[in-house]
């Protein structure tokens, strides 16, 4: 097999030797620089050589860490690339799908119902968990085969994992921590979360969902009879909390979520404790930039309204502005002449681009994506006439979902910004467009839009034939 050595670029994060953050540093540098090789070489698989003694390291540090519960399974034999979050192609993303109608909203299906919904990605695949080092060594020894060893991992002072690995080389540790011990304890922990998280799929695919792209919110109805099965198995404390879980993924991504953190949060969802009909007892769900909100109950079901939880008044996030730049002369056209910029995921909700014609003369085209405000819609309103079909589609989006819209905002010469679409609505100016047609328009901007990684049961893949 070919091989290619890629070289990380660390100067954002200063003289490494002065850092005490060196070793998580260099692992996000790594994955980074991993998943846009795999990317770039059309890789969706990615092998790691980790065996069985480096998941008895990581089962001991996490007990030294207080980890309890799913925390001691250890590595995952298939997992999402980490570190990857604003990587389009790397974190599932790169491969669009298209919403089933049956799960969109009415409105949705009618106002947006080409907003595509990414899907994708990088996989990380750990094929030799099960083999111990000396058996991986010896193998190679029998085969004549080469292999490399970090000379760092015999430095006892440089990481918590190598002096891991010297305790247990060592035999310092009693029998229960050495490595037989600490496998076995990662393999039952393993097996017990794979069968909570197939009852918690099964569970989950019996929700009535409906989902709305647009303002990224979805309404999800439970009913009774799942509840009571709920209540009855084992460990529904936690079996709640999971299914909490994968609500609050339509919405944000929150699969690192300590689930612990869900069930301190989840002490009233989704309980039959008679006092199902009073919704009014039921307090919003809060947690990792989402919420959950008790509705009417219809139908013999609880519902519950999921969607990005609003920013606090008058405070600045991170999150809320994304600045994006297309320098025309540099980038390369597509089939239809138009330049793109790289897609950049805003709100940790939608992946967002801007293309425009080759101009004559090289320029850039600057943007910022941030989420619509009450003046926002206060200046159109002065601005647009009532019959703008921006009204009408803003007219369908629930007030208090509006400030949650992203909103693309041109910066131009004079450095004034200007409202030039509500992509996530397909609405914009005249000069900016969400569609590019075959016939030459110079002059006009595109913009384009694609709704985060959600369950992929809620959609179709684009070469299905039954979508057309």
């Amino acid at each position: 097999m070919p091989s290619k050595i890629i070289t990380l670029d660390p100067q954002h994060y200063g003289d490494a030797h002065a850092t005490r953050k060196v070793e998580s540093a260099a692992r996000r540098l790594r994955y980074r620089a991993l998943g846009a090789e795999c990317r770039d070489r059309g890789i969706t698989s990615l092998l790691f050589a980790h065996h069985a003694d480096d998941q008895a390291e990581t089962t001991l540090m996490r007990l030294a860490n207080n980890y309890l519960g799913s925390g001691l399974a250890g590595m995952r034999r298939e997992a999402r690339i980490p570190e990857c979050e604003s990587l389009y192609g790397v974190h599932d993303s790169g491969s669009p799908r298209m919403l089933r109608h049956e799960y969109a909203l009415p409105v949705a299906k009618a106002q947006n119902a080409d907003m595509l919904v990414e899907s994708g990605g990088i996989t990380i695949l750990r094929p030799l968990l099960s083999y111990t080092k000396d058996r991986l060594v010896a193998t190679c020894e029998e085969a004549s085969t080469q292999w490399v060893e970090d000379p760092t991992n015999k430095d006892r002072s440089l990481t918590l994992r190598n002096t891991v690995r010297y305790l247990h080389e060592a035999n310092l540790l009693p029998r229960a921590l050495r490595r037989p011990s600490l496998c076995a304890v990662a393999a039952r922990t393993s097996d017990r979360v794979a069968s909570l998280e197939a009852q918690v799929d099964q569970i989950f695919r019996s929700f009535d969902i409906t989902f709305d792209p647009r303002s990224g919110h979805a309404i999800c109805k439970a009913s009774y009879q799942a509840v009571k099965e709920i209540e009855g198995m084992p460990e529904s404390d936690r079996i709640r909390a999971m299914l909490l879980r994968r609500m609050f993924t339509l919405v944000v991504p929150t699969e690192t979520l300590d689930l612990s953190t869900l069930e301190a949060a989840s002490v009233d969802f989704l309980h039959l404790d008679g006092s199902q009909h009073d919704t009014k007892r039921a307090a919003p769900i809060l947690a990792a930039g989402a919420i959950a909100v008790r509705l009417n109950d219809a139908e013999g079901a609880f519902v519950y309204e999921v969607r990005r939880a609003p920013p606090p008044r008058n405070a600045k996030e991170s999150r809320l502005d994304l600045e994006i730049s297309l320098p025309l002369q540099s980038r390369g056209k597509d089939s239809e002449n138009v330049l793109w910029s790289e897609w950049r995921l805003w709100d940790e909700r939608y992946w967002i681009r801007i293309g425009s014609p080759p101009p004559e003369d090289p320029q850039t085209l600057d943007v910022v994506v941030r989420v619509l405000t009450p003046e926002d819609i206060n200046s159109l309103r002065r601005e647009l006439p009532l019959k703008t079909s921006l009204w009408k589609k803003m007219k369908s989006i629930p007030g208090h979902l509006r400030t949650n819209l992203p909103v693309i905002v041109q910066i131009l010469p004079d450095k004034k910004d200007r409202i030039v679409a509500l992509p996530s609505l397909d609405w914009s100016r005249d000069m900016w467009s969400s569609k590019v047609g075959k016939q030459d328009r110079q002059g006009t901007q595109y913009y384009d839009i694609r709704y985060k990684h959600i369950d992929d049961s809620l959609t179709f893949p684009m070469a299905n034939e039954s979508i057309v």
